[in-house]
């Protein structure tokens, strides 16, 4: 969470341009924010202090008129997620299915067609089409964890990554579920 990587982190969420989280914070007022408090976020993460904000529920209308629903987190959140996926990324990466696509950088539903068409040349005539609904939603967190500190030995790590699992999500502009804290993580930092 220091010097190059912090600012790797900070070009990849900015390149996203994203929406704010519940603090309403853009990417150009989190710079400004992180310039002055960086010392202190960055050393609350190291003691474990640190708690994420919750999401910010936002309902995105799907073609056969059902929404999905997105949780849109602070920018600083975001920020230290991306850090901390740079870091587990070298990790993880090898281990996953080279079928598998989604969420991983670089590939998406452009290589899932090519793959179809590649197995229609080989003589494939049936697909089976899965669409986990929902899936994150009924994931595991203790089975989660627990695969995760097979190689993840520092348990700051993990905690952090169980906070952000149970962060919550705020809901019409004021309510929290999930076990949403009721503050706002850089708010918390600011104080103490």
């Amino acid at each position: 969470m220091e010097g190059k990587g912090q600012y790797r982190a900070y070009k990849s969420v900015k390149t996203n341009k994203g929406a704010p989280g519940v603090d309403e914070m853009t990417i150009e007022a989190a710079l400004t924010w992180w310039r002055e408090h960086n010392h202190k976020l960055v050393e609350r993460i190291r003691r474990g202090k640190y708690t994420p904000s919750p999401v910010r529920r936002v309902e995105i209308p799907k073609p056969d008129g059902e929404v999905r629903k997105l949780g849109i987190p602070t920018d600083i959140d975001r920020t230290i997620q991306q850090a901390m996926t740079q870091q587990l990324t070298p990790i993880y990466e090898p281990r996953f299915s080279e079928n598998s696509v989604g969420y991983r950088l670089g590939r998406g539903a452009k290589d899932v067609i090519q793959k179809i068409k590649k197995y229609a040349e080989q003589g494939y005539t049936q697909a089976v089409i899965l669409d986990l609904s929902k899936y994150f939603d009924t994931l595991n967190h203790t089975t989660l964890l627990n695969l995760l500190r097979k190689e993840i030995k520092d348990e700051r790590v993990i905690q952090m990554i169980k906070n952000y699992l149970k962060s919550g999500v705020m809901e019409n502009g004021g309510k929290f579920s999930s076990g949403g804290q009721y503050f706002s993580a850089f708010r918390e930092c600011v104080s103490k």
